[in-house]
């Protein structure tokens, strides 16, 4: 479900040193937009972060770190994280839904074929997944 609202021109804030779009004069409001990137990176470090940690740190396979990571974001992460942004009516549901249905077939489909994937194979496609990303984002503007 989400709330229809008149749409404003973006405005550039500064927030804790960050450049963000907001078409909110509302401070809180740009506070909400800071405290939901944060969670953003949160949820991101579990590829980025979590997954290489768990290799190098705990000596998982690949395929093991892949799928503890996954574990890691079913509940409650996932959930509290979803009630949040429904109750400030950010969610539609409609779209979740068909989302969720593209998702799971997806993992399912991926974590079949990952497992036919020899170890370093994936892990190699694994770094240049994480490379791909970092020149995305370090030419984005």
């Amino acid at each position: 479900m989400s709330v229809d609202r008149p749409r404003r021109t973006p405005q550039t804030v500064h927030i804790d040193g960050f450049r963000t779009q907001s078409t909110d004069d509302n401070p809180r409001n740009c506070d909400r937009n800071r405290d939901r990137r944060r969670v953003g990176a949160d949820w991101l470090g579990g590829g980025i972060f979590i997954v290489p940690a768990l290799v190098y740190v705990f000596k998982m396979s690949q395929h093991q770190a892949q799928g503890t990571s996954l574990a890691t974001l079913l509940l409650p992460i996932g959930l509290f994280g979803f009630w949040e942004y429904y109750r400030h009516g950010q969610v539609d549901l409609r779209i979740a839904v068909l989302l969720a249905l593209g998702f799971a077939v997806g993992a399912y489909a991926g974590g079949r074929w990952a497992q036919a994937i020899p170890d370093l194979m994936l892990r190699r496609l694994f770094a240049a997944t994480l490379f791909v990303i970092a020149v995305r984002m370090w030419f984005d503007r």
